[in-house]
C-alpha cells in the first residue's frame, strides 16, 4: 500500500502544523526540514507544499494558529470569572503543561533563539503573538492594581514584559536541567514580587 493522498487525510494542514509545532518545541526552527514532516506523517512533499509553499509560510501559519489557540485560552480564562492573581497562576499552569515534562519549551521561545536566522515576516508573525501575550498580561496587571492584589511598582508594560521574558527564560532553564521545579520557584517568586 503506497503513501496516502491529500484525499486520503482527514486534515493534513492541522497535521502538518502540530507535529511543525513539536519540532520547534523540541529541536527548533532550523532543526527539521520538510523531508522530516513529510516522513512523520508519511505523505508526499508536495502535500506540504500544497498548504505551505515554504518553511516561512508554515512558522507563519503555526503562530497564526497559535494567536487563535491564545484568544480561545483567554476566553476560557475569562469565562471562569477569576480573580486577577487566579488569572496569573493559570497563565503560569498553561506554560508548565506546554512544557510536557519538560521536554519541550514555548515556541516563541524556541523561534526567539533563532531570530537572526528566521525570515522578517516570521519575526513579525513571532512579535504579534509576545505583543498578545504581555497584552493580555498587563490587563490582568491593571485589574489586580485595582484589586489591591498587586503592587504598582513601575509601569504595567514593564512588568507584563519582566513576567513573560521570566516564563520563557524560566521554561528554558527547566528543560535543559529537566526539571520542572525550576520552573515553578520561579513563577512562585514573581507572584510575590507582584504582591501589593
Amino acid at each position: 500500500m503506497g503513501r496516502p493522498t491529500l484525499a486520503d487525510r482527514k486534515d493534513t494542514r492541522s497535521e502538518l502544523t502540530k507535529v511543525a509545532l513539536e519540532m520547534i518545541q523540541t529541536k527548533g526552527y532550523n532543526a527539521f526540514s520538510y523531508n522530516d514532516l513529510a516522513e512523520r506523517l508519511n505523505i508526499r512533499k508536495a502535500s506540504i507544499h500544497y498548504y505551505f509553499p515554504t518553511k516561512e509560510d508554515l512558522g507563519i501559519g503555526l503562530i497564526q494558529d497559535r494567536l487563535k489557540a491564545a484568544d480561545v485560552w483567554q476566553k476560557a480564562i475569562e469565562d471562569k470569572n477569576l480573580d486577577p492573581q487566579g488569572q496569573l497562576q493559570a497563565y503560569f499552569d498553561y506554560f508548565a503543561g506546554l512544557s510536557q515534562n519538560c521536554t519541550r519549551i514555548c515556541p516563541v521561545g524556541a523561534l526567539s533563539s533563532e531570530w537572526g536566522s528566521l525570515p522578517p515576516k516570521l519575526q513579525q508573525a513571532v512579535n504579534a503573538l509576545v505583543k498578545r501575550h504581555q497584552v493580555w498580561l498587563s490587563g490582568v496587571l491593571e485589574k489586580g492594581r485595582a484589586a489591591g492584589q498587586f503592587n504598582k511598582k513601575g509601569a504595567v508594560e514593564e512588568q507584563a514584559q519582566f513576567i513573560y521574558a521570566s516564563v520563557q527564560g524560566a521554561l528554558q532553564t527547566s528543560r535543559a536541567q529537566n526539571n520542572l521545579d525550576y520552573f515553578n520557584q520561579v513563577t512562585r517568586q514573581l507572584r510575590e514580587a507582584l504582591k501589593a
